[in-house]
């Protein structure tokens, strides 16, 4: 398994500043993109047996998992507005982004009578998709029902 560390592109339209709290990690550095931009990432393992440092040999198939022959790449990005005004309407959207993710999961694989019974309530056109309209209406009931799953609640 084979991972690289991802560093932040250097362009003109970036600006780049190494705040105190990240002086202990090469990897840390604070960015500024406007509001709107859309951040992708992409980890990529070599468990081929062209690998030198591939510690399975012949090659097994590597799952997610907590031990350490397991695939175990993740990115955390931590985000801080600019603007005390621009507080909340992170935050709603932190958990507006986290509803999506729960719902289009829910919408493909529906576990459970009570999920079911929403993604059938809330798909109002019977498409089995959750379009935008139901989505943010799916959301609202979420939201105040005060559901979010496992430690979201709190990620905000």
């Amino acid at each position: 398994m084979h991972s690289s560390i991802l560093r932040p592109r250097r362009d003109s339209s970036l600006t780049t500043s190494v705040s105190p709290a990240c002086r202990m990690s090469s990897t840390c550095a604070i960015l500024r993109r406007r509001q709107g931009t859309r951040l992708e990432t992409e980890l990529v393992y070599d468990n081929s047996a062209n690998n030198p440092r591939n510690p399975a040999s012949p090659p097994v198939r590597v799952k997610w998992g907590l031990a350490s022959t397991n695939e175990m790449g993740s990115v955390t990005l931590h985000l801080m507005p600019s603007k005390e005004a621009e507080v909340e309407p992170l935050r709603d959207a932190l958990k507006d982004h986290a509803l999506d993710m729960v719902i289009d999961r829910a919408v493909k694989r529906p576990q459970g009578a009570i999920v079911k019974n929403l993604i059938e309530r809330y798909d109002k056109n019977q498409n089995g998709k959750i379009d935008e309209e139901e989505r943010t209406e799916l959301r609202r009931f979420i939201r105040n029902a005060d559901w979010l799953p496992g430690s979201l609640n709190n990620s905000f």
